[in-house]
């Protein structure tokens, strides 16, 4: 109920507020808008006057030739003036505008050139990893032609493709039409992948071929003398003398107690008589 009475006031109250604004209004267009309009009414009639009176021009010559005489009215006068700023201004914007332009012609020159010595020394740069790489190419095919025991002195690693699909894939999402430099880079990186590729067969090679080399006896087991009683490979058998047997070691013999140095990483089998 309270809140239905507030809304009451508040209606009763702007609509009081809206008469009192119609009477102030009404009050003021009755007094002063005719004053205005009779003021308006007397400077249009003050510049149509004005404007229909002449300004008399006369071009008096030295000689004793007839003088010219204008008759110009100030509306004419102004029209003249007004197109005549006009002119200038258009011609203004368009000097200004020719200005600029030039102005970015001679940017764009500008920077035309210095793309061209940027490209002149990226493409030198290219040439120049590009030479390093193709001397590094027989290097590389001579290390992995060694290091694989191949019989051939020589192997075209770098004719058998590498990515070709991967280039595929990536030329595919490209425009059709790129710089000849892009290529080359696309060129130099999939000859530096398969350089990588192969350096780390021959490491790999190289470290199983350690590894190998690391077991294999390379010294005489006795610091001080010995002799060999037993080759490897084929012998008769040392006790019954009568039939072959597959030897898979070496003999030596020595004193008792002589100090045995081990020749490479292994197991001891057996240690005493057998």
């Amino acid at each position: 109920m309270l809140d239905k009475v507030k809304i009451y006031n508040i209606f009763f109250s702007y609509m009081k507020l809206l008469n009192v604004f119609k009477h102030a209004y009404s009050a003021f267009t009755a007094k002063y808008l005719p004053l205005i309009k009779s003021k308006l009414i007397r400077a249009y009639h003050f510049i149509i006057k004005k404007g229909n009176e002449h300004l008399t021009v006369m071009f008096i010559p030295h000689s004793e030739k007839k003088i010219i005489t204008l008759h110009i009215s100030y509306f004419t006068l102004f029209f003249a003036i007004l197109i005549i700023i006009l002119v200038i201004s258009i011609s203004s914007l368009n000097i200004i505008s020719t200005s600029t332009t030039s102005q970015e012609v001679n940017n764009l020159i500008q920077l035309s050139k210095n793309w061209k010595i940027k490209e002149k020394l990226l493409r030198s740069e290219i040439d120049h990893i590009n030479e390093k790489m193709e001397s590094l190419k027989p290097e590389i095919e001579q290390l992995y032609s060694s290091a694989s025991s191949s019989k051939d002195s020589f192997i075209n690693l770098y004719a058998q493709g590498g990515s070709s699909e991967q280039n595929t894939a990536l030329s595919s999402n490209l425009p059709s039409k790129l710089p000849d430099e892009y290529y080359d880079l696309q060129q130099i990186k999939n000859d530096i992948l398969l350089s990588k590729k192969y350096i780390e067969q021959v490491k790999n090679f190289l470290s199983e071929r350690a590894g190998l080399f690391s077991k294999l006896p390379s010294i005489w087991p006795l610091k001080v003398g010995g002799y060999l009683t037993s080759s490897y490979g084929w012998r008769k058998h040392p006790l019954t003398r009568r039939r072959t047997e597959w030897h898979k070691g070496i003999d030596i013999a020595s004193w008792p107690g002589a100090p045995v140095i081990a020749t490479a990483p292994g197991t001891v089998l057996i240690a005493g008589w057998q």
